[in-house]
């Protein structure tokens, strides 16, 4: 499920990718319940009965009747949850995801968000965290299966570098110039 009016059709592309490449079947397997707003309130509803809460699945399919969620009523029953987010998803679904029904969480997010993710991390709010491009190269390489994700940590890192020399640059010219202008 996703919390963004946007998301339902870049998220449904990548589940069906990664499925397709494990042999996953929608409905069996997984499920993708789309996109649903009101985030706090749409957890608080999950947490009490998550067939109120998405009666349908993105596809139109009941969920009562999808076997991948038989015995599973609400968010009580989920043991692990993990939450691929750009936005404020992550603290939501602690205060009213986790802290509530008790089920460990799990975040990926935009590399600038992850020092904010850090304190949930160290107070056991979260169980991990992928933090941008590094974290999901760390993820690659933990499970052993490089992808786009370790591919593009070279890049980054020579434009890091680019950047770095440019400020180097930037700043002998400053002080070159300013000291020539008072001499």
């Amino acid at each position: 499920m996703t919390h963004y009016p946007g998301a339902p059709g870049l998220a449904e592309q990548a589940m069906t990718m990664v499925a397709n490449q494990y042999g996953k079947k929608q409905g069996e397997d997984y499920v993708f319940l789309g996109y649903k707003p009101g985030s706090a309130s749409l957890i608080i509803n999950m947490g009490e009965n998550l067939y109120s809460a998405f009666p349908k699945d993105f596809y139109g399919n009941d969920t009562m009747t999808l076997p991948v969620l038989q015995g599973i009523d609400s968010l009580r029953e989920i043991k692990f949850l993990f939450d691929l987010a750009a936005g404020t998803t992550i603290e939501t679904w602690i205060a009213f995801g986790k802290e509530k029904y008790k089920f460990e969480l799990g975040a990926g997010c935009t590399a600038v968000m992850g020092p904010d993710m850090y304190p949930f991390l160290q107070s056991k709010q979260l169980t991990g965290l992928l933090g941008g491009l590094k974290g999901a190269a760390e993820y690659e390489t933990l499970v052993r299966k490089k992808g786009s994700a370790v591919n593009g940590m070279r890049p980054q890192s020579v434009v890091h570098v680019i950047i770095i020399i440019f400020v180097i640059f930037g700043n002998i010219i400053y002080f070159t110039t300013r000291r020539a202008r008072h001499a």
